[in-house]
Formats: C-alpha cells, sequence, structure tokens
C-alpha cells in the first residue's frame, strides 16, 4: 500500500470472485479505479460519487460508494483485518469528492509484534526509566555467581592440597575455612542485596505497567470499550498484569543469575579438565530439543489456558454483580452449572498442561542424571589410572550439579515465562486498542451555549446497521428540549453523540457555527452534564460522588441546596455518616431511585451549559419521578436542557419536542402544537393525554441558590444554652426562642464545623456553617449536645487487628477506654492520608488521627489497611 500526490492506492486482501487475492483500488486522475494484477475491474468517475463508506460482514467487508443517482457500487471486498485501512481510505475519498484534493496519507496497518521475544522486549520497554537500578542488578548477579562458584574449587584444594598431601597443612586448612566462610558471608550480603534491587525494580515496572494500563484504558472510546468488552479489560489489569509480575521481579532475578551461572562453570569446567568437560555436553543437544519442542506447544497451551481462565472471570463479573435478575429469572442453578462447565474446560486445560510439563522435563532430568553417571565413572576411572587428581573430579561433580541446577529450573521458570508471554500479548491488544473509533479531535474551545443543530447526521455502532438516518433537527439555547421516539428510535444515540462517545460516520453536530469535530473532547464534556437512565455511582462518599462533575472544592451549601432540589436531603441524614457516608461500588447501597435522584443533583451541580437527561424517571416511583420532574422543571435557568424521555411530564413542559421514529425525525415542534395536529406524538400519549392535555408551565421558577435561602444562621444573631436533656439545646436566634433543637453533622468528616439545627418534628429549622464561630458559651453548650449525639473517642493505640473473613476485628485503647470494633467489609474501612475511618457492624463511625497513634499502633495500621 501507499500514495503519491498524483494518486491515493490502497490494496484489498479478496477480489470481487471472493477469492483471497490482492486487488489495488486507485485514485487519480477523477477516477476511482479496481485493477486486478494489470487488469482494469472497474472504473468509477468521482465525480457522480456522493460518498463512500465501509460496511462490516461475518469476515467480509466492503467498501461502498453511493452515486449521487442514488445508486450504490460495491467497488472492494476485504476481511476485517483491513477495515481500518479501508475506513482512512473511503475518509480520503469523501474528502476528494468534495474538495476534489488529495489528503497526504498513508493506509499502512501498523504491524503488532507478536511472539515470545516482541512481548518480552515490549513488557521490558517499561523498564527503561530504572536503567540505572536494572545495571546495578546485573552487576549483583554477576558477583553472586562469582561467589557461588567459590566452594566447589576450594573443595579441589582441601582435597588435593589438605586431605590427600603427606604434610595436611594446618594453616592451609584454616586459610581455606577462612575464605571459605567470607564468600558464604559475601554471597549472603550481595545476595540479599541483589534480590532486593531487581524485586523492587520488577515492582516499579509492573507498577508503571498497571498505571499506564488503567490511564490508557480510561482513555479508550467508547467503540473501543465495546470492542474489548469492560469485564476483559479487569481481567487483563488485574490478572495479566499479575501474570507479568514474576518475570519482572523473581524471574528477572533468576534468569540472569542461572545464564550467567551456566556460563560460568561452563568456563571453569573445561579450565579444569576439557577432555572430561566434553561429557558434561552429551545432554545438551537432546534437551534443546526438547525445549524446542516444549516452546512449540506450550504457548498455545497457555494461551488456552488464559482464555478460559478469563472466560470464568468474566462469568463471575456478569453473575455476581447481577445477583438480583439470577434470583428472580430463578437461574441460580443454570448459573452453577454454567460455571462448573467452564470450571471442568479450565480444569481439562490444566490437565493438558501438566501432562505436557510431565513429558517434556522429565526426560530433561533422566538425562542430567545419565550424564552425572557418566562423569563419575569416567572421572572414577582417570583417578584409579592416576592421570587426574580425586578433588578435581570432586569439584567437578560439585560444578555439575550447580551446571544443571538452572537447565532442570527451566522447567520451573519456563512456564512463568510463557504464561508472562501470554498475558504480555492480552495485554499489548488493550494498548493497541486506539485507532479504532476515534474520538472527536479538535482543539478549539468555543462558546457552546448556542443552538445544537443536527445537519443531515447518519450513525450505526455498526455501520452495516445504521440508528439514525439522515436526522436534521435543532435545539435551541436556552430551552427546554425533549426527544422522544419508541425504544430503538435513536433517542439515547443522540446523547452519545452530544458528549462525543463515538465519531459521527456522515454529517454533522454544530453548536453555533462549531462542529464538534473541531471542538476539544475535554472542554467539550465540562459543558455537558449527562445523566443516564442507570446512573452509576463509584466506592467513595456521598459528597464525593456529588461533586464528581466539579472541579475544585464545593460549598457544602452548595451539595445540600443540590439535594434538596431532587427531595434527596433528608434520606442522606439518614445515613451513618451523612454525606461523608461511604456507598459501595456502583451505588449499590442505594435504591434505584436514590441513585437517579443523586445522579440528577451532580448534574446541577457541575454547573454546566447544557444538560442532557436520559430517560431520568424511568426507574422511579409515579410520586417520586413526579417530584424530581417538578423540582428539576421549576429550577431557573438559562441553560439548554435536553429530556430524552417518554415521560408525559416532561414532554408537556419542554419547550420543543424532536419525534424520531426508525432514526429519522418523524415531527418536530411545539408540544401543544404536534399534539393538536395529532400526528406521531400524540398517538404517543393519546391515552394519557385524556386525563392531562394541559402544559404545566411553572410561573416561579427558582435558582438553585433559593432552595436554601435563609437557610444559614448568622452566628452574631444566634445564642444557644444547654436543653432540657443533654442531647438537646434551646436556641434564641433574632429574638425568636425554640426548644428542645438538636443539632447534626452532616458533614461529620470533610466539614467537621457544619452543623445542622432541627427542631421536635424533625424538620430543620436553620444550618451553621461554622459553629466555631459563636460566642464561647453557645459554642460550649452546642459542643456538649454533640458530643451526647456523637460518640466520637479519641484512639490512642491499636492493640490487635485480627481477620474476620472479608471484615476485620479491632481492639483499640481510647481516651474514654477499651474498645471492641468490628468492620463488615473493606468498604467498612475509609483511608485518607491523615486519618481513617471505621464503621462497625452497626454503623456507627470511629475516626482513627495517625497522629494520635503511637509508632507501633501506625506499623499494625499500615500493615492491616
Amino acid at each position: 500500500m501507499g500514495q503519491s500526490m498524483a494518486s491515493l492506492k490502497i490494496t484489498s486482501n479478496m477480489n470481487g470472485k471472493m477469492e483471497l487475492k490482492e486487488e489495488s483500488i486507485i485514485i487519480a486522475e477523477g477516477k476511482l479505479t479496481v485493477m486486478d494484477q494489470s487488469t482494469t475491474v472497474m472504473a468509477i468517475k468521482t465525480n457522480g460519487i456522493d460518498r463512500a463508506f465501509v460496511e462490516e460482514g461475518i469476515g467480509v467487508c466492503k467498501l461502498v460508494v453511493r452515486m449521487k443517482d442514488k445508486k450504490e457500487i460495491e467497488v472492494a471486498y476485504f476481511t476485517k483485518a483491513k477495515v481500518k485501512s479501508f475506513k482512512k481510505f473511503g475518509d480520503a475519498l469523501n474528502q476528494y469528492v468534495k474538495k476534489n484534493k488529495l489528503v497526504n496519507t498513508t493506509f499502512e496497518e501498523k504491524q503488532i509484534k507478536q511472539g515470545g521475544i516482541g512481548t518480552l522486549y515490549w513488557l521490558y520497554g517499561f523498564a527503561s526509566k530504572y536503567k540505572g537500578l536494572l545495571a546495578w542488578g546485573v552487576i549483583l548477579s554477576i558477583i553472586t555467581v562469582g561467589l557461588n562458584l567459590v566452594p566447589p574449587y576450594m573443595l579441589k584444594v582441601l582435597i588435593d592440597n589438605v586431605i590427600l598431601s603427606p604434610t595436611h597443612s594446618q594453616a592451609l586448612f584454616f586459610e581455606l575455612t577462612l575464605i571459605l566462610l567470607a564468600s558464604y558471608a559475601a554471597l549472603t550480603v550481595v545476595s540479599t542485596i541483589q534480590s532486593y534491587i531487581l524485586t523492587k525494580t520488577g515492582n516499579k515496572i509492573v507498577t508503571e505497567l498497571r498505571s499506564r494500563l488503567f490511564k490508557h484504558a480510561v482513555m479508550l472510546s467508547a467503540t473501543d470499550v465495546d470492542n474489548v468488552t469492560p469485564s476483559r479489560i479487569q481481567t487483563r489489569l488485574i490478572s495479566d498484569a499479575g501474570n507479568t509480575q514474576w518475570l519482572m521481579t523473581a524471574g528477572l532475578s533468576t534468569i540472569i543469575t542461572n545464564v550467567l551461572t551456566i556460563v560460568g562453570i561452563g568456563v571453569i569446567l573445561f579450565l579444569l579438565f576439557p577432555s572430561l568437560a566434553l561429557y558434561v555436553l552429551i545432554p545438551i543437544p537432546f534437551i534443546i530439543l526438547i525445549i524446542i519442542d516444549y516452546n512449540s506447544k506450550s504457548d498455545v497451551m497457555y494461551y488456552k489456558s488464559w482464555r478460559r481462565s478469563a472466560d470464568l472471570a468474566t462469568k463471575i463479573s456478569d453473575v455476581i454483580p447481577n445477583y438480583t435478575i439470577v434470583k428472580s429469572a430463578h437461574k441460580e442453578n443454570f448459573e452453577g452449572d454454567e460455571f462448573d462447565s467452564g470450571l471442568t474446560q479450565f480444569y481439562d486445560t490444566q490437565i493438558d498442561i501438566s501432562k505436557m510439563e510431565l513429558k517434556h522435563w522429565e526426560p530433561v532430568g533422566f538425562l542430567i542424571s545419565i550424564s552425572t553417571i557418566i562423569i563419575w565413572w569416567v572421572g572414577g576411572s582417570y583417578v584409579i589410572a592416576g592421570t587426574l587428581q580425586l578433588g578435581v573430579v570432586t569439584a567437578f561433580l560439585a560444578y555439575m550439579g550447580m551446571f544443571y541446577g538452572p537447565v532442570q529450573q527451566i522447567s520451573t521458570w519456563l512456564p512463568y515465562i510463557q504464561e508472562s508471554i501470554t498475558s504480555g500479548e492480552r495485554l499489548r491488544e488493550v494498548f493497541d486498542s486506539k485507532d479504532a473509533g476515534k474520538e472527536p479531535k479538535g482543539k478549539n474551545t468555543p462558546d457552546i451555549d448556542r443552538d445544537i443543530r443536527f445537519q443531515n447526521l447518519w450513525f450505526g455502532y455498526d455501520p452495516l446497521f445504521p440508528v439514525l438516518k439522515g436526522v436534521n433537527a435543532t435545539i435551541k439555547r436556552g430551552r427546554i428540549t425533549s426527544i422522544v421516539g419508541k425504544s430503538g428510535a435513536g433517542k439515547s444515540t443522540i446523547a452519545k453523540l452530544l458528549l462525543g462517545l463515538y465519531s459521527i460516520d456522515e454529517g454533522s453536530i454544530k453548536f453555533g457555527n462549531a462542529s464538534i469535530n473541531d471542538i476539544d473532547i475535554g472542554y467539550l464534556r465540562n459543558k455537558i452534564a449527562y445523566v443516564p437512565q442507570d446512573s452509576v455511582f463509584f466506592d467513595s462518599t456521598i459528597a464525593y460522588n456529588l461533586t464528581y462533575f466539579s472541579s475544585g472544592d464545593i460549598d457544602p451549601l452548595k451539595l445540600i441546596a443540590a439535594t434538596k432540589v431532587v427531595e434527596m436531603h433528608e434520606e442522606v441524614m439518614k445515613f451513618a455518616l451523612r454525606y461523608d457516608n461511604r456507598i459501595r461500588s456502583r451505588g449499590m447501597s442505594l435504591s434505584g431511585g436514590q441513585r437517579q435522584r443523586l445522579a440528577v443533583a451532580r448534574a446541577i451541580l457541575g454547573n454546566p451549559e447544557i444538560v442532557v437527561l436520559d430517560e431520568i424517571t424511568a426507574n422511579l416511583d409515579a410520586i417520586n419521578a413526579r417530584k424530581v420532574n417538578d423540582s428539576v422543571l421549576k429550577l431557573e435557568s438559562d441553560k439548554t436542557m435536553v429530556f430524552v424521555t417518554h415521560d408525559l411530564n416532561e414532554v408537556l413542559n419542554s419547550d420543543s419536542v424532536i419525534v424520531l421514529d426508525e432514526g429519522k425525525v418523524a415531527e418536530q415542534g411545539r408540544p401543544e402544537d404536534l399534539i393538536r395536529k395529532r400526528g406521531r406524538l400524540y398517538n404517543m400519549f393519546k391515552y394519557k393525554l385524556v386525563k392531562r392535555s394541559k402544559r404545566n408551565r411553572y410561573k416561579e421558577k427558582k435558582s438553585l441558590e433559593s432552595f436554601v435561602e435563609g437557610y444559614v444562621a448568622d452566628p452574631a444573631k444566634l445564642a444557644i444554652v444547654a436543653g432540657e436533656r443533654r442531647s438537646f439545646v434551646d436556641i434564641t436566634y433574632k429574638g425568636k426562642h425554640t426548644g428542645h433543637v438538636m443539632p447534626k453533622k452532616p458533614f461529620p468528616i470533610s466539614h467537621p464545623s457544619f452543623v445542622i439545627l432541627g427542631g421536635r418534628a424533625g424538620k430543620e429549622l436553620m444550618a451553621i456553617a461554622d459553629y466555631k464561630a459563636l460566642d464561647a458559651n453557645s459554642r460550649s453548650a452546642l459542643e456538649a449536645s454533640l458530643e451526647a449525639n456523637n460518640f466520637n473517642p479519641t484512639v490512642k493505640s491499636i492493640k490487635s487487628v485480627k481477620i474476620t473473613g472479608d471484615g476485620l476485628a479491632w481492639e483499640l485503647v481510647t481516651d474514654r477506654g477499651q474498645i471492641k470494633f468490628v468492620t463488615r467489609n473493606r468498604s467498612d474501612v475509609m483511608t485518607a492520608k491523615d486519618y481513617v475511618i471505621l464503621i462497625d457492624e452497626f454503623n456507627t463511625p470511629l475516626k482513627i488521627e495517625m497522629k494520635d497513634l503511637d509508632k507501633r499502633s501506625r506499623d499494625i495500621l499500615n500493615m492491616s489497611v
């Protein structure tokens, strides 16, 4: 494949007869020509072409051109290996058709280095910044090998020059003993330092690999993630990256030491007695043949084992988080049988691998034994004949054990190397997934607070089956627009395209005059808040999740205002740590309605210019759905709001409605006009419209801040005294007295000075942004009440931490006495730089400040969490 300034050329790997033969497709001189060697298959004038695109089938794909007369021609055929190249070629052809100008590009596919050596080279490419440490590791390995060679030679000298010598020199015997002691001591020190350096370096390399893989994975386009699947990316991050660790840590040390040992001992053996050393080499050719045969079979078998292991991991990640679906379908036994089937297949591959290992490595051990017997026999014959000293034979046998030791260890570490290579190839696939389905790569940062226009928009997750077919519509800035239609009509797809998650096949999305393809994708997403139908939360605090779309610290008052908008504040206040309470991964500790309402609050807090709400009430009951709708619609805002919806309340309160049908715009306009017209929109909602046919316009809209207007008290005008009970206080604010008031901390960890005061009926009266601003008497009375409502002892030391399944049993010494504390699982232990929060089985929180602990307690804590 190649190109010149006068033409563009690409080569297919399949011809029009579906034979695996090449054809050349050329753009030149106003023609698109297909050549089979020197024969012209077809020639099309480019001025008659409307557009070119690639269709993907099962195994075979094709380049198609649509002519201006609507006729479509299949120009070339190729396998999926060439899809990316032909998509680039199609783009180049489209640009040539529009501008009559050839782009300066190439269609060469990036070749992935496969195979053991290439993958090993790639893996150690992550070690480039640690060359110094690796060099020291190699130097120390050489010294270690040299020190290991000393004892057998000392044994030779001992036998020949002391034991068998007529003089039996005591001085030489003492000297040899000291040398042996020094060599062993030095070996211990050097090998310890060497192991530490290489292990540390290996761990650094694996850490670097995992870090870069994770950062690369989160930067992948939606298309790439869809292609690889999230569960397999997870497996590669955890299992495959872990499988490479042996190679980078113990493997690095083992390989270097063993190779140097074989070379060093080989040299010594030939220096001691060359004719005897030749017998040592007898098994080597056979061992080499066995290793070659092993390598030819092991990579396939280990890949098969990896694949089946990955299938099991995928099954686990699919079934366990979705246990409610499994149980509701009564599929527990079915899933158990499916998993057993996968386990059986994995077991069979492990047995096959074990057979292969025994078949190859047991003969190696036998060959080494035969070689030892030969040396013993030949060397003994030389000694009997008087041509060789006994010490030399003894040293020879000792060195032979050391020489064949690394060879025998091949059976131990070669499988680990093969496993590392297999995992490395899986990791490379993720790293190489960066060209398909590119996201927009623009650099401009225009004002996107403009009308959004869809112009002849075509898109399909699979180009063969477009979801959107020539959509033309406008979303007015600062207005509420609803997008409605049957399931599969393309409503949610439009929302995802607005975020730039996928590249548009044809047409454009414009914010004012700025095309989405020219806008910096990070800038665009910072301006758009997207709330999907099934909102997901991270394994962190409620406050963290709420501020995820926001930059910098958020005023606690804004968090409260946002949750009040969606009727969630009172529910948050029931959690053990309120806004600082940790919610489990994916928000599993929340109900579906709670997740959705918090998701809307999160979108509001991000201060976006465009808010896209994708079926936000689909998972809410009727009452909560109406509350969320009313709260959002009453919210005073000049933001552009897009409702992807089936909810009549949202539709009727929109300024404009876009009705989609099978990927096309069926009708658009004001909801009342479309209902009066009795078209598609009317037919979708006609049964509901019998009871509700009016728009419920909210004349008095409220700002976000208005939901907490007057909520924060002025500390200078607030007086607090002890109440009737220790847990309560009495307050006087601006001359008005209220008794039986309970103080609560909505942010006990992140903002401990923020306090809410509640009355008898549980109604919140006011908040204090920083109670430390109160006068001394009021502050003292408030702290006494808070102490009675919030058990917060100071942990002085940790006596012990014991494992209890997934949980931990803590024995702590506090300023209030000793306490036993049990955390049920890892999510009940929240770690930060300066403190650790524990939550026990009864949802009681306990904070451990690192500065309050002694060194032993800090060591126990660091070891445990």
